[in-house]
Formats: C-alpha cells, structure tokens, sequence
C-alpha cells in the first residue's frame, strides 16, 4: 500500500509514523505544494493532509485513492 503524507510540518517531529511505515510504502513531506500534489499522490491508496485541500478534480486525477485522513482540528 502506497501512503503520503502531504504536509506533515504542523505535526512537529515528536510524533512516531512507525506505524504508518509498517503498512506499506511512506511518503512524508513537511509542504506540498498544489502545483506538486498530483505528482506526489500519484499512485497512492492514502492521502493524509493537514493544509492541503484536496479537490474533486485531483481526486478523479488519482485512481488508486481509497482514504483521505485530514489530520487538522478543523474541516472544509
């Protein structure tokens, strides 16, 4: 399983993504930015993202995608 995690930087580096690793291929990148997003999501069964928004259009853009984990407080 094909994992990214977007924008992990508001996380900070005390949090363990050991669990994450453990379940297939983990991608993690403190920013992304929208110009990038379909590059590094390409092929990828998990989305996370905090900041980035992911729309309609990159998510028909993106066939493997199963889950998307907003890892923010809030929502859109």
């Amino acid at each position: 399983m094909k994992i990214v995690y977007l924008d992990s930087f508001p996380l900070g580096e005390d949090i363990d993504m050991s669990t994450l690793k453990a379940l297939g291929s983990f991608s993690s990148y403190d920013r992304t930015d929208v110009k990038i997003l379909l590059e590094r999501a390409q092929g990828a069964e998990v989305v996370l993202t905090n900041k980035c928004v992911i729309s309609a259009e990159t998510m028909d853009a993106l066939p493997d995608l199963k889950y998307i984990g907003v890892t923010a407080t809030g929502y859109n």
